[in-house]
């Protein structure tokens, strides 16, 4: 119980590397109290280290309208880095998750056509959700063909 005190602390104001000492600590909690207390956070408005907290879930996450409402709000949230992990996440839910994931991969991928920035002319390889919501997709569409 204190662990979680202090997760639920920390999640409250906190940012970038203090939601990734969250997120390890999160996961000495039991995976029901961990899939509320830091899907909660993530319903809220994301920020710096959200990433952390979303790939604290990535194996947690059961298929339902539950988790397909948090994925949606992390892929529709403009933050990069948290869509990254909640395509991995989408992606280890598809073998379970059935035909309900596809739209909701969809319209994330189509979010994410118009809002990736391109790539840098010098090179590099940024971050991109597409990449694993595109795989997600893929698989899903085919297992119900």
């Amino acid at each position: 119980m204190r662990r979680q005190g202090i997760v639920e602390r920390v999640l409250k104001d906190g940012r970038g590397i203090t939601l990734w000492a969250a997120a390890a600590i999160a996961e000495s909690l039991e995976v029901q109290n961990r899939v509320e207390i830091l899907g909660r956070r993530l319903r809220e408005p994301l920020y710096s280290g959200c990433e952390y907290l979303m790939s604290a879930l990535e194996d947690d996450l059961t298929a339902g309208n539950e988790a397909y409402d948090l994925l949606r709000h992390c892929f529709m949230a403009d933050q990069v880095f948290v869509a990254v992990e909640a395509a991995k996440a989408a992606l280890r839910l598809s073998d379970t998750a059935g035909g309900d994931l596809i739209p909701v991969l969809t319209s994330a991928y189509e979010f994410w056509l118009e809002h990736e920035e391109p790539y840098p002319k010098g090179g590099g390889n940024p971050s991109r959700p597409k990449t694993n919501l595109a795989r997600g997709d893929a698989k899903d569409i085919a297992a119900f063909r």
